[in-house]
């Protein structure tokens, strides 16, 4: 078999998981939808409960016990649904190219992530507001999106998360930097790989690959530098809409 029968092959297999990432991804977000308005209807009441007075403190005991699993149920729930949404991603074509200015794209998925970034890093802002790409708007900010949870994720103490846009050599680029505790050397060669994470079992491994499909779809340039110890810094490259 030579390298095109290969090629053609293994691009075969890519839409056949496409397909089934589809499907799988559908599959699970109905139930999801359910098992999460059940968990926060049973956090609410159990809650109320909680706060009663009249409680013997067994009651009570109970009643915290309760909600600490259904908490770990939500938080289960939370992994699921973003697993959901990288599969859909993985499966989803294409949308409208057009002139897209990447601080506005990094502001937005700031207000995306900001219920999970504000409990785990300060934010740090350098942006030419000037910057325009050739691109899909709303696979860029998915690009964001990912990188700042992955940022926010890195943090095992409160930290600081920094942004920076600017243009370089035709390209407009944004810099997503965190001061967590950074990729070891021995993994950073494959973190954009399909199904390797850092991240233990609260990962799926389809993010950075995900980031790095889109990237180069757009004809643009995904990397990390990253030092133990010294945090990370994730560099994408989308060329610029007037180059």
């Amino acid at each position: 078999m030579d390298k095109d029968d290969l090629n053609i092959e293994a691009y075969s297999r890519l839409i056949s998981v496409g397909l089934l990432a589809a499907g799988v991804a559908h599959e699970i977000a109905n139930p999801t939808a359910y098992i999460k308005s059940n968990t926060a209807y049973l956090l609410r009441n159990i809650k109320a409960l909680r706060d009663m007075p009249n409680l013997s403190g067994d009651q009570r005991n109970v009643l915290a016990e309760a909600l600490e699993i259904l908490q770990e149920n939500a938080e289960g729930i939370v992994r699921i649904e973003r697993l959901v949404h990288e599969l859909k991603s993985y499966s989803r074509p294409s949308g409208t190219v057009g002139p897209v200015a990447l601080a506005d794209v990094l502001e937005s998925a700031v207000i995306l992530t900001w219920n999970r970034l504000k409990y785990k890093a300060d934010l740090a802002r350098d942006m030419d507001t000037s910057v325009v790409v050739h691109a899909d708007y709303g696979k860029v900010e998915e690009v964001a999106v990912n990188l700042l949870n992955n940022a926010a994720d890195a943090m095992q103490t409160r930290g600081r998360i920094t942004l920076r846009v600017y243009k370089r050599n035709g390209f407009g680029c944004f810099d997503v930097q965190d001061n967590g505790p950074g990729i070891p050397s021995d993994k950073q060669a494959r973190v954009f790989e399909p199904f390797f994470t850092t991240k233990g079992k609260s990962g799926t491994g389809l993010g950075l690959y995900l980031c790095k499909k889109i990237v180069q779809e757009a004809g643009g340039t995904i990397k990390l530098d990253s030092e133990a110890g010294k945090g990370a810094k994730f560099t994408v490259c989308i060329p610029l809409a007037d180059a």
